[in-house]
């Protein structure tokens, strides 16, 4: 470990500080009302390079945050004067002030890294006290803001428009001081009518600073009563005993869940805050002794949420007024006889830190640690869409492990090997299980349109900075046809098509995919290359990465197998699949998954062909055994060059059999006619094509749905051409 003295040159005490999610960049606040960003010299290894400064607040400011680096760079302050202020980083104006709406940054060049400066987006007034902890949301939310003031008051802000910033709706608003110790949901918050609860100590804070709250005093409450006579809590001395502090849940995969303390209080609060439903604190966690020195339990002062890692249940840190840190086991849902989830915690471990006032965590494990590795988003032909960690009714991708994500080549014939599930064990040797993604109720709502040729890129995300993080192993796509109709994948058994290969690299991840490590998508993108000669329909698109030498012993030194599934529909050129098939998970059952060859047929290979591959290109590869492998390559080249010869005659007899005949789609065992026939230019979102077309719409072609090209952005938001649900 090294350390070094960063000189800030802030004239009075630094109040907070975050790192950027890579790691590259520092935010300090002070209470000398500014904020300081500083970015890490590549040359000297500090925090010395490109500093610039800004003022944030006309009061002394306790936070600054950083925002996910999909949305670009963009930071959250608050300070003492009740106001959360959003700033992004922009381009400096070559002449004139070198930040806007009145604010001044100074330093590196034009206010920032390079000519950039900071500019406030927006100023949200809606807290009546001092703005404690501030934290954004994971991003699979969108960009969401959470912050807990010494009113005692939760809130929620959305952003509705990411790219311009200025447009935030409160979407949660939440009075802790109301609650009582028990959990309990939306429907047991009173409304603010002023009067304190009967029991409820009322705590003056800071006051306002602010010009637009002259006069106004942020008041919070405490149930333990313990904090002192009203008298002696004046001019800031009664939040300096309190404790407020908020932490989102790190795992997206349960939904937007946050803890958060308030006041005198030590509870800490776990909500529930869904999507347009109401809001459910589903557990409370309390310590079962109070600390020796305090007559009652010690404000919570500040919580971190560690992120799954594997694990099967959540870690939660706090911090206390005692001087002591707790570690919290969280487990998740498990449905009660009524049918309600029920999550359920306990202390896990309880340490002497010292004796200061307050205790502040760092982060228990990496910054937004994920599972091994999901699809964040894909791209056709210029189009953009998210892809896992979505719900399922706004995207084509079905869902990913929430725990480790990959299945282990001891269970490589189960069902969860063909598009992964929910629990995939981690430090064990336990088979995978709960929700399988390959049924069909687990079907995503939505299918990507392309056409035949297309290029695909999909982006693998894993962790922060560094992206998909296992360093060897194979690549490779299959197609599977769920039928002619658009809709068909959006209610589908996946274990059910017939699988074709359309692209294998061996070793691809050393030679192409950890390389391709991309910091603006802060992830691996992959190009993948649609086959034109297929039949038109709808089709399961089967990623999947193997890779070896990563397990322990407790895990059985197993293969990694990774999955992942979208549903795509294509337009292609053919009237009839003529390809080499598998099913899975029967398809590796006699394969042994070597370093040196590929499983399955090779790509696009025709029905009974043998070939393999050593090579890092990939692209023709085997499942079979060495010696089946052998007794395959045993013709000599007479026979060979019969086969050949026979190609071309068949070739020669599709073509011209093509050019008398109309191209049909098989699906289902039937076979539909085409309702189109010109090319189209670029990737469409088809709207659902015409079951059984009048002689005018052949004729006359299908026509798709008009699309707009996505417009460039520093985000990155969910750009849906996807074919709805029908």
């Amino acid at each position: 470990m090294t350390t070094a003295i960063l000189p800030t040159q802030h004239t009075d005490l630094i109040s907070s500080l975050a790192f950027s999610s890579h790691g590259t960049r520092l935010a300090t606040s002070s209470l000398d009302h500014t904020v300081r960003v500083a970015s890490l010299s590549p040359q000297t290894g500090l925090f010395d390079a490109h500093q610039s400064e800004f003022k944030a607040h006309d009061a002394p400011v306790l936070r600054v945050v950083w925002a996910s680096p999909e949305f670009g760079p963009i930071l959250a302050s608050g300070g003492t004067d009740g106001v959360v202020k959003v700033w992004a980083e922009e381009d400096a104006p070559r002449f004139g002030p070198t930040a806007g709406n009145g604010t001044g940054a100074r330093g590196g060049g034009a206010g920032g890294a390079g000519g950039k400066k900071w500019t406030q987006k927006v100023a949200l007034t809606d807290a009546r006290g001092t703005i404690r902890d501030l934290e954004f949301s994971p991003a699979e939310f969108g960009l969401k803001l959470a912050a807990i003031s010494s009113d005692s008051h939760l809130r929620v802000w959305e952003c509705l428009d990411p790219v311009a910033l200025a447009d935030w709706s409160l979407i949660c608003d939440i009075d802790l001081a109301l609650l009582s110790s028990a959990p309990s949901s939306s429907s047991a918050q009173p409304l603010n009518s002023g009067t304190v609860p009967a029991g409820i100590t009322p705590i003056k804070g800071f006051d306002a600073a602010s010009p637009s709250k002259a006069g106004q005093m942020g008041t919070s409450y405490s149930s333990s009563g313990s904090v002192g006579s009203v008298e002696n809590r004046r001019n800031g001395t009664v939040e300096s005993e309190g404790g407020w502090a908020l932490a989102w849940c790190k795992e997206a995969w349960w939904g937007e869940r946050i803890a958060v303390c308030a006041g005198g209080s030590g509870i800490i609060r776990l909500f529930h805050l869904p999507d347009h439903a109401p809001w459910t604190n589903f557990l409370n966690l309390l310590p079962s002794r109070p600390s020796p020195s305090f007559s009652s339990t010690p404000p919570t002062s500040s919580l971190s949420w560690a992120p799954s890692s594997g694990r099967s249940y959540q870690l939660l840190a706090s911090g206390a007024r005692d001087g002591r840190a707790r570690v919290w086991k969280v487990f998740p849902s498990q449905l009660d006889g009524d049918g309600q989830e029920e999550w359920t915690g306990e202390m896990d471990a309880e340490l002497e830190v010292d004796s200061a006032a307050l205790v502040v965590l760092a982060l228990l494990g990496p910054q937004a640690a994920s599972a091994h590795g999901y699809i964040r988003e894909w791209t056709v032909g210029g189009l953009t869409a998210l892809a896992q960690k979505q719900p399922l009714n706004q995207t084509a991708f079905r869902s990913v492990s929430n725990n480790t994500g990959f299945v282990g080549s001891d269970y490589i014939t189960t069902r969860s090997v063909t598009c992964g599930s929910s629990d995939t064990p981690f430090n064990s040797t336990l088979p995978p299980g709960g929700l399988i993604f390959s049924d069909s109720d687990q079907s995503a709502s939505k299918t990507m349109g392309a056409n035949g040729g297309d290029s695909i890129q999909l982006v693998i995300a894993g962790t922060p900075g560094v992206g998909w993080p296992h360093d060897n192993g194979h690549i490779q796509t299959y197609l599977g046809l769920c039928g002619a109709v658009v809709s068909d994948c959006q209610n589908f058994d996946a274990s059910t098509p017939l699988w074709f290969k359309i692209q294998s690299e061996l070793e691809g991840v050393k030679t192409t995919l950890v390389p391709a490590y991309n910091a603006t998508l802060d992830g691996n993108p992959y190009n993948i290359t649609l086959p034109s000669e297929i039949v038109t329909g709808s089709y399961m698109l089967r990623f999947e990465l193997i890779v070896f030498d990563q397990t322990s012993n407790t895990e059985g030194f197993q293969t990694e197998i990774y999955p992942f599934c979208g549903q795509i529909f294509i337009r292609g050129a053919a009237s009839t699949n003529n390809f080499a098939t598998i099913k899975f998970p029967e398809a590796y059952k006699d394969v042994f998954l070597s370093p040196s060859t590929v499983p399955g047929p090779g790509v696009l290979a025709l029905p009974n062909s043998t070939s393999t591959s050593s090579s890092s290109s990939g692209t023709a590869t085997s499942g079979h055994k060495s010696s089946k492998v052998s007794a395959g390559l045993i013709a000599g080249p007479v026979v060979g060059g019969v086969v050949v010869l026979l190609g071309i005659v068949i070739a020669s007899w599709c073509f011209l059999r093509r050019r008398r005949t109309r191209p049909a789609i098989v699906g289902g065992g039937e076979t539909t006619p085409m309702s189109f026939h010109r090319p189209l230019s670029g990737t469409t979102a088809f709207s659902t094509p015409p079951i059984s077309p009048s002689s005018s719409d052949v004729d006359a072609g299908w026509q798709p749905m008009e699309v707009e090209p996505l417009k460039p952005a520093r985000v990155h938001p969910p750009v849906l051409h996807l074919m709805e649900d029908v």
